[in-house]
């Protein structure tokens, strides 16, 4: 019987497969407006050969996305969300970012196989049918993709408050969530927070995986996150009852984690 599958399987491999696209896009953006800017032209009217256009996309980093990062992606989307007759727009949305990776990947190789050392003098009208093809694909795609992650993730926000309890998914975001979210969240975890709990974001957050700790004996985690939590709250403006609250369940949660016998060991 296989592992299976849980929320921070889906969290992990998101951010990952959405971090990995990020620097594509970023390196093409800046390959367009470097080349528009070098010839004094707007970037829709930028007409480059096909090794300039190969190299705006690097063909073993779409294979990575796509194999390495996305495929998994889409497998732990299933799991957890599709069934017979139903699934969650976040699963149609990774399905949509894998499908059209997987034609841009394409589409970058047949600029490669048409360029034209590689091409007959018969194929240099198929070969110039093509590049202009991929003038108007390469962008539409690229930025296509962008969207779809864009969408992905808001709809990844949105269904986070149902999994605020889950023990997994807790633990692992604070063991895991800054290196993960840091470029994707002011603050990282903090900011991620806001979305998990959206009542009273980090200051929650931390409280509840400082307890979740806590009744592991984990302490050592415990008073981390118990700390995050005080802190956190010491900045909270207007403190409301129930943030007051929540801090004191910290501060005696980190009492009991300071003063309980550290575990043995075996």
């Amino acid at each position: 019987m296989g592992k299976k599958t849980t929320i921070w399987d889906l969290i992990d491999a998101f951010y990952r497969a959405r971090a990995l696209f990020m620097d594509i896009y970023e390196a093409y953006e800046d390959g367009v407006l470097q080349h528009a800017k070098e010839r004094g032209i707007d970037r829709k009217e930028l007409r480059l050969d096909a090794k300039g256009i190969s190299a705006l996309l690097d063909m073993k980093t779409l294979s990575d996305l796509r194999d390495d990062h996305l495929l998994p992606l889409k497998e732990i989307a299933h799991d957890l969300f599709r069934s017979d007759d139903a699934t969650d727009l976040f699963d149609r949305y990774v399905h949509d970012v894998f499908h059209e990776i997987s034609i841009l990947k394409e589409e970058h190789l047949k600029v490669y196989s048409f360029a034209p050392e590689n091409a007959h003098l018969e194929e240099e009208e198929e070969y110039a049918a093509i590049m202009e093809e991929v003038h108007e694909l390469f962008p539409h795609k690229v930025h296509h993709v962008h969207s779809l992650f864009g969408k992905a993730k808001g709809r990844l926000e949105q269904i986070l408050p149902a999994f605020g309890e889950d023990r997994v998914l807790i633990r692992s975001l604070f063991l895991f969530g800054d290196e993960l979210l840091g470029k994707v969240y002011d603050g990282g975890l903090a900011g991620f927070y806001k979305y998990l709990y959206p009542d009273h974001g980090a200051i929650e957050g931390y409280c509840k995986v400082g307890k979740s700790f806590l009744a592991s004996g984990f302490l050592e985690k415990a008073r981390e996150a118990f700390e995050e939590c005080i802190a956190a709250g010491e900045k909270a403006e207007p403190k409301t009852p129930e943030i007051e609250q929540i801090i004191k369940d910290a501060r005696e949660g980190l009492a009991k984690a300071r003063k309980a016998p550290e575990p043995q060991p075996r």
